[in-house]
């Protein structure tokens, strides 16, 4: 694999991280609703955010190999579609080094 992917799917995993924070923050305040969470896509300059509860959240974080992402920010090289709802849309790293490097950094392993 590429270098410049490899390095595409490890700012991920780094966008992965600082959400992970963002749960465990919103939870130790106790916060109502939906928690706003950065987009954990492959674009360095992306800046965008997506709400959602923390139900949906876990749910995502319970596949490893799985990102939260604004919708349409999915790179074809190294992601696959797994849904999409109202203001964010899952992907999930394609098999081989895309996803060994996504479950290896997993925050949760």
């Amino acid at each position: 694999m590429d270098e410049w992917r490899t390095q595409q799917i490890l700012l991920e995993t780094e966008t992965r991280d600082r959400n992970e924070w963002i749960e465990q923050a919103n939870d130790d305040f106790e916060t109502l609703g939906d928690y706003e969470f950065l987009c954990e896509c492959s674009d360095q300059r992306c800046t965008s955010t997506v709400s959602l509860d923390r139900y949906e959240y876990e749910a995502i974080r319970a596949f490893p190999t799985r990102f939260l992402i604004a919708p349409n920010h999915e790179n074809p090289e190294i992601d696959e579609p797994v849904f999409e709802r109202a203001g964010f849309a899952v992907i999930q790293k394609l098999p081989g080094e895309p996803a060994r490097l996504a479950r290896k950094s997993d925050p949760r392993a």
